[in-house]
């Protein structure tokens, strides 16, 4: 319901009003082409499509694993910044075969968004050459490992990894090529250089997207661009998990440990998108704290920072609670 009470009021304040029925149509192909429900299910069997609806499964054939509802939320989002004239590109982080990149940069063209830019971010490496020969230490070698690893699907072969011209390739396939970059390499090694480049150029993040279910990456992207979202900007967490534990544990604990390191956890906060993924609307502008920290690569030193401010935070809450 709180969601429905969000896209009612980002359409209320819609500057173009009502959008031609030509644009609604497109936008409704593309969620079940880049979802691949128009690929992999029949018309009537309602629980084939409610599993792309929220999300929940790899396609064989499609271009997302964001679902449904996680690609109405980006739609509501850009309109949201361009009805209320927010400053800043579309940045993408972890997008697989580039589906919510290419969604984006739809929604960008048909709502009079096409001087900003789609940032499609990811390793775009490819399945490997050859198996790994040292068994997987940290999250973050873990998370490579699971996106090098064939897949079942059917009978053939399935790898999450893609190659950067496959990317550009599915770009060109929905005709969304124009005003959309490419960032290549893990959050580590491609967030500070697309940090220098965005402050070299005096751009923003209106929308901050981000798939990866690491502590590590998730605090890539957040201490390296999250000074850069203007205040009425978005940031989208697909792999919050709001019931239970994610798969790699660290998303929602880095998102968590960021906000109550920044004291922004009150007055931002999270909001359901399907029951896996979350967002919430920037209100207040923060400057880094503990910077020096993350930058040093003491993950441990951050991580007990994080714990101390979320001990804190909910002593807050206990003491007002009481008060009250």
């Amino acid at each position: 319901r709180a969601y429905q009470r969000f896209n009612q009021s980002v359409v209320s304040k819609k500057p173009w009003g009502s959008p031609p029925p030509t644009v609604d149509a497109t936008l409704l192909l593309m969620k079940y082409l880049l979802t691949g429900i128009a690929f992999n299910c029949n018309p009537d069997a309602a629980s084939c499509v409610q599993t792309y609806v929220t999300g929940s499964t790899l396609p064989e054939v499609g271009f997302t694993t964001a679902g449904w509802l996680r690609l109405l939320n980006i739609e509501r989002c850009i309109q949201s910044v361009l009805a209320n004239d927010v400053p800043g590109e579309f940045v993408d982080v972890g997008t697989w075969r580039c589906g919510t990149s290419i969604y984006a940069r739809m929604v960008m063209s048909l709502f009079n968004g096409t001087e900003r830019t789609v940032y499609a971010c990811d390793r775009f490496a490819g399945p490997p050459r050859q198996p790994p020969q040292t068994q997987p230490q940290t999250q973050s070698q873990l998370q490579q490992l699971a996106f090098q690893q064939p897949l079942r699907i059917g009978d053939e072969a399935y790898h999450l990894g893609i190659t950067m011209d496959s990317a550009m390739k599915n770009f060109d396939t929905f005709g969304a090529s124009n005003g959309v970059k490419f960032v290549r390499g893990t959050p580590a090694q491609s967030m500070p250089a697309l940090r220098r480049h965005l402050l070299s150029h005096g751009l923003k993040v209106a929308v901050l997207r981000v798939d990866s279910d690491t502590y590590e990456s998730v605090m890539d992207v957040l201490y390296n661009l999250y000074d850069l979202v203007p205040v009425g900007g978005f940031v989208i967490i697909d792999d919050w998990v709001w019931r239970g534990i994610s798969s790699a544990g660290g998303a929602r604990n880095a998102v968590i440990h960021f906000k109550a390191i920044h004291g922004i956890w009150y007055t931002e906060s999270m909001r359901n998108i399907d029951g896996s993924a979350a967002f919430w609307q920037k209100k207040t502008a923060v400057r880094f704290k503990h910077r020096d920290v993350y930058r040093n690569g003491s993950l441990a030193e951050l991580k007990a920072l994080g714990d101390a401010s979320t001990r804190s935070m909910a002593r807050g809450i206990l003491a007002a609670v009481a008060a009250a």
